[in-house]
């Protein structure tokens, strides 16, 4: 009898937020918050396939929405930018559309660094995965049935 082995499928899970969380993480009221996320709807694309819906129908969040929040609330407190001035600059950073002033040539946008980072993980767990097929092939015969010992049956 020869049996398959069944590896287990990698996956990568990622952290989804809710609004409750956004308003715990960013400081901000309930108000606040709806505000900066309907600005942020408002572009075109910037929250497509960022949202999803969680249990109980609650909206959840990907940390690309978060590090877009981040950046609106600097760009807001620190250059006294308007939100719908704001929400424009980090979603033409995003979009590589253009490069503000005080931005970097060579910065990268949220999802470019998203990209990076799930492919670094993937190429931890593709090691791993190697890594657990070669001790499943060390270890395979050492699980082969034996022959019982016992001259009398």
């Amino acid at each position: 009898m020869c049996q398959s082995l069944a590896f287990p499928q990698a996956s990568i899970k990622v952290t989804m937020n809710t609004r409750h969380d956004l308003m715990r993480i960013l400081a901000l009221s309930y108000p606040q918050l709806r505000e900066r996320l309907d600005a942020l709807g408002s572009m075109d694309g910037l929250l497509e396939g960022q949202v999803h819906k969680g249990l109980k129908g609650r909206l959840e969040y990907s940390p690309a929405v978060l590090n877009m929040l981040r950046d609106v609330e600097a760009l807001v407190h620190d250059h006294n930018m308007r939100l719908l001035d704001a929400v424009k600059e980090v979603g033409r950073k995003i979009k590589g559309d253009g490069l503000s002033s005080d931005s970097h040539p060579d910065s990268k946008g949220v999802k470019d660094q998203l990209v990076e980072a799930l492919e670094r993980e993937i190429r931890r767990l593709e090691g791993e995965v190697a890594f657990l097929r070669g001790e499943v092939t060390q270890l395979t015969p050492l699980a082969l049935p034996r022959r019982r010992w016992n001259p009398f049956t």
